[in-house]
C-alpha cells in the first residue's frame, strides 16, 4: 500500500515539473527574443563574452551586407504594403457591397412598413364602416321596438308576423 502512494506522490511530483516547465516555456516565448545593445567584437575578431552569436554575426558583417540587409527589408516593407493594400482593397469592396445589401433591406422594409400602414388606414376605414352600420342598425331596432305594440294585458303577446308578410310590409 506504502509503495503505490509514493508511486502516486512521484507521479503528480512529475506532473507537477512538467506544469511549471510549461509555464516557464509559455512565458518566454510571449516575451519574445530580447536584443541587448550589439557589442563591437575586439579588435582581434573574436567575440566579446556575453555575446550571442546572432550579434556576433551582426557585428562581423561586411558594410556591403548592410545594403543588402536593408535592400531586402526595403523589399519586405514594400511587399507588405502591397498585401496591405490589397488587403484594404477586398475590405472595401466587401464593405460596399454590405452596405448595398443594408440599402436593398432598408428599401424593402420601407416599402412594407408603407403597404402595412396603407392596410392600416383600409382596415380602420372599413371598422368606421361597421361601427356606423351597426349604429343604424340599433337605430332601427330601437325604432321597431317603440313601434311595436305593448304586450296586452295578462301577459300574452300577439303572434310574431311571418317572414313573408315582413317581406311584403318592407316592400310598401
Amino acid at each position: 500500500m506504502s509503495s503505490v502512494v509514493a508511486i502516486v506522490a512521484v507521479v503528480i511530483g512529475l506532473v507537477d515539473l512538467l506544469a511549471a516547465a510549461g509555464v516557464l516555456v509559455m512565458t518566454a516565448r510571449k516575451s519574445g527574443p530580447r536584443t541587448a545593445a550589439v557589442a563591437p567584437p575586439d579588435p582581434h575578431g573574436e567575440p566579446i563574452q556575453g555575446t550571442s552569436p546572432a550579434q556576433v554575426t551582426e557585428a562581423q558583417r561586411q558594410p556591403g551586407d548592410a545594403g543588402q540587409a536593408a535592400e531586402q527589408a526595403r523589399q519586405r516593407l514594400e511587399e507588405a504594403g502591397r498585401v496591405a493594400e490589397q488587403v484594404r482593397a477586398a475590405a472595401e469592396s466587401d464593405a460596399a457591397g454590405i452596405v448595398r445589401r443594408a440599402e436593398e433591406a432598408a428599401e424593402k422594409i420601407a416599402k412594407a412598413c408603407a403597404e402595412a400602414e396603407t392596410d392600416l388606414r383600409a382596415a380602420k376605414d372599413e371598422a368606421g364602416q361597421l361601427r356606423a352600420d351597426v349604429e343604424r342598425r340599433e337605430v332601427r331596432l330601437a325604432e321597431r321596438e317603440r313601434r311595436r305594440p305593448s304586450p296586452a294585458p295578462g301577459g300574452i303577446e300577439p303572434a310574431p308576423l311571418s317572414s313573408l308578410s315582413q317581406a311584403e310590409q318592407s316592400r310598401r
